[in-house]
């Protein structure tokens, strides 16, 4: 239940930062404009002279090089862009998205917060945890450090106590 819980969130904060326009780096603008003026500059020889074809040809590739840079950008054209004042847009399958994702995310956190509920309730499961807690504790002191630590599995930590066994009665323990 919590890993759903960690799938939600993480999800839910793709989908938000997918779903919310963004400003487009000085860098891209740069690159955008430099497009925009091969563009130009392929019309024009594509305009005149004899070979028309062959500068239309160029004048096609310069256009399909700018939509490929706006594309991605969320802008359909190079007006769209200048007009945006360097906002994308934000495509409706996008929003949609989020929307699915936000539910999916409401749906976790209520299951989420009905398991906390019942483990609330549940004396005998609180001290169970509790002495879980403090047996966690205990070995990370008798240990020197958390065999836990970093996701770790419990093997882990029965693998560092076996290391360390001491005979009882060598201790004075009987």
């Amino acid at each position: 239940m919590a890993a759903r819980l960690d799938e939600a969130r993480n999800a839910s904060r793709a989908a938000e930062d997918a779903a919310v326009p963004r400003r487009v780096t000085g860098e891209e603008t740069a690159e955008l404009e430099q497009l925009h003026e091969e563009m130009i500059d392929a019309e024009s020889k594509a305009g005149r002279g004899m070979r028309r074809s062959a500068g239309r040809s160029a004048f096609d590739k310069a256009e399909a090089d700018l939509q490929s840079a706006l594309a991605p950008l969320g802008y359909p054209a190079w007006a769209a862009f200048r007009m945006g004042n360097g906002m994308a847009a934000v495509s409706a399958e996008v929003m949609v998205e989020y929307d699915l994702v936000q539910t999916e995310l409401e749906a976790a956190e209520a299951e989420w917060a009905e398991l906390m509920a019942r483990l609330e309730r549940d004396t005998e499961l609180q001290d169970v945890l509790e002495a879980i807690d403090r047996a966690h504790e205990h070995a990370v002191t008798l240990l020197g450090s958390d065999p836990l630590a970093d996701g770790r599995s419990p093997e882990v930590m029965a693998e560092a106590f076996q290391a360390h066994l001491v005979d009882a009665a060598s201790i004075g323990i009987d």
